[in-house]
């Protein structure tokens, strides 16, 4: 008795310290689900203010410059040259002095990939007059360009627009169908429509990102926003799923589940693509990386936000 006594007596501070190390462990670690279930009409107002700032944004924008956002030559027009030459450049100067007498011009470095070396450079100008622009380069090269270390594509201004025109064509149709697949996969308006509402969202903050910073889109560029469709609706979709499915379960529980996958997948993907954005050389795939990871930024906020408080909002009325 008197040993059983003793052992009691030894194991109530490693009791309290456990106690101790998990309040700890709780203080570092919020938890974001109960906080949610608390705060959630309040929290809605995050992602309504993104949605107004970012329209005010491409509105401005366009009060400003006539577009929304700047776009390459692939959805402009104009002309593209690629030089072939180790000879180091300045390029801000380069640049400088092709825009005052061609117009807009941007001058990019072509790498070797795995060693960074400056094999060429190339040179995008809304100008169709190649031949003034060659000779151009040819003096500031010091260098006779022709056809062996030199590519020249054209693209008229009416095919710049007309690409452009088929490609916002194509986002606006892809939205469209996932839209009508998202009706019919849940059946019940506010589910669906918060799914879809999150997933335009995604874009049009994107997209606003982009104005902002005066980032060109290039034909890759509406790829990627294709591409963000579908990685914005595939998290919202988890959730919805798991939210509805699962009644056995608390509305707290099955978001916690949601969410716990969901941040998985998304950081996930970032971590690849900011990865790849900072060790690729082509400024294509860098362009498409940049959209994705901004897009998946702002479907953390719309979807564990804005989507889960429709969610919550909607389950507790049906409750009531």
């Amino acid at each position: 008795m008197i040993e059983e006594e003793g052992r009691g007596e030894k194991e109530k501070p490693k009791a309290d310290t456990e106690k101790v190390a998990e309040r700890k462990l709780a203080w570092k670690i919020p938890d974001y689900p109960s906080f949610f279930v608390k705060h959630y009409k309040k929290l809605l107002f995050i992602p309504l203010l993104l949605l107004v700032i970012s329209i005010a944004i491409l509105v401005f924008k366009y009060q400003a410059t006539g577009e929304v956002i700047k776009r390459d030559i692939s959805l402009t027009g104009g002309t593209i040259i690629s030089v072939y030459t180790d000879k180091e450049l300045n390029l801000p100067e380069l640049e400088s002095k092709l825009s005052s007498k061609f117009g807009e011009t941007v001058v990019r470095k072509l790498s070797e990939i795995g060693t960074g070396r400056q094999v060429g450079i190339t040179i995008e100008t809304q100008s169709e007059e190649f031949a003034a622009i060659k000779e151009e380069l040819s003096k500031e090269l010091s260098i006779e360009i022709d056809e062996d270390n030199s590519t020249i594509e054209i693209t008229g201004a009416a095919l710049g627009r007309a690409f452009s025109s088929q490609l916002i064509k194509a986002i606006v149709i892809a939205f469209l169908f996932m839209s009508l697949a998202i009706i019919i996969l849940f059946r019940v308006f506010v589910p669906a429509f918060a799914v879809i509402f999150a997933a335009f969202a995604d874009i049009l903050a994107t997209f606003a990102t982009l104005s902002l910073f005066d980032v060109r889109i290039s034909t890759a560029g509406i790829a990627a926003f294709l591409m963000l469709i579908g990685y914005s609706v595939d998290t919202d979709i988890l959730l919805t799923t798991r939210v509805l499915k699962r009644r056995e379960k608390e509305f707290k529980e099955s978001f916690k589940d949601a969410m716990h996958t969901g941040l998985t997948m998304t950081f996930a993907s970032m971590a690849a693509f900011f990865v790849a954005y900072f060790f690729v050389i082509s400024p294509i795939l860098k362009e498409i990386f940049l959209i994705l990871t901004i897009g998946l930024v702002f479907d953390i906020i719309n979807t564990w936000i804005f989507n889960s408080a429709i969610l919550k909002i909607y389950l507790d009325k049906k409750q009531k």
